[in-house]
């Protein structure tokens, strides 16, 4: 997964409305000076990725008259998405097919537009940036509130332990009542605002980051464990090929042998043939 997808995926959601009606929306600044926005209204999504090319070329097709740097741009299109979308004008084109986000801001008291053409995501896309995440989200706190829950139960035991023993609470209004989850689970019910901003309140934002993290982790690790048997593999032929050859290389040929055997006569011959020479010329 490409540093970009880890980044885009791992940003938080944030909460605007465009055309008055509820969105979520997530933007990053990518590292070659592009950028990834993606619009949810939780049924359908709509994705942009843009390079440094295509920023440029709208940068001077929308404003030919502004030069400004492509990171200056860029930040400002971040913190302008995240705080201020209401006034942005929204056209759909063929159906859902693409969204296109008309944006006016002033950067340094000058006139900025910008044009988001926005295209509409797969289901894998849907699936890896919304379902997931609040699939996730909703488990890791259930398991936080569970945790938490014991802890209190813990703490109202040993409470009771201590009262058992004639403790007293020096300042009075310290004391709390036995907790009662029923009655808690009950409240809590009551007081749940099922707006979007609920999922995108500054602590929200925080586990979804450390929860999308850890899924990418999971995720890294499954590739690198599926890997490693193959690599394991493929290590261990080249080995044994390495091996075979080497051994190949020790053991001679048969015809190699055969001209060794010829050469040790050939030099054997030729020894002998001097020593009758010497023995002659002695004589």
């Amino acid at each position: 997964m490409a540093m970009s997808e880890k980044q885009f995926l791992v940003q938080p959601w944030s909460a605007c409305t465009l055309d008055g009606k509820h969105y979520l929306l997530k933007f990053v600044c990518t590292r070659d000076e592009g950028y990834m926005l993606a619009v949810t209204d939780y049924i359908i999504m709509h994705i942009e990725s843009a390079d440094k090319t295509e920023v440029e070329k709208r940068k001077q097709d929308l404003n030919p008259d502004l030069e400004l740097p492509n990171r200056v741009l860029l930040d400002h299109l971040q913190s302008t998405v995240c705080s201020n979308m209401e006034t942005a004008a929204v056209q759909r084109c063929a159906g859902d097919a693409q969204l296109i986000i008309k944006l006016t801001s002033s950067l340094s008291d000058l006139p900025l537009k910008w044009t988001f053409i926005c295209t509409l995501a797969g289901s894998q896309q849907l699936s890896e940036h919304l379902t997931r995440p609040l699939a996730l989200l909703a488990v890791e706190q259930e398991a936080r509130c569970k945790e938490l829950l014991e802890v209190i139960r813990r703490k109202d035991d040993e409470i009771k332990e201590y009262r058992a023993t004639g403790a007293r609470l020096s300042r009075k209004k310290l004391e709390t009542q036995l907790f009662d989850e029923t009655s808690f689970l009950e409240n809590i019910k009551d007081k749940m605002d099922m707006d979007a901003r609920l999922f995108t309140s500054s602590e929200t934002k925080k586990l979804y980051q450390i929860v999308m993290e850890r899924k990418i982790k999971d995720q890294e690790e499954k590739i690198v464990s599926s890997v490693k048997p193959a690599i394991d593999n493929v290590s261990s032929v080249v080995a044994a090929d390495s091996t075979s050859s080497q051994v190949a290389q020790q053991v001679p040929s048969p015809k190699d042998e055969e001209l060794r055997r010829r050469k040790e006569l050939d030099e054997k011959i030729t020894a002998q043939q001097k020593k009758k020479v010497k023995k002659q010329m002695k004589f």
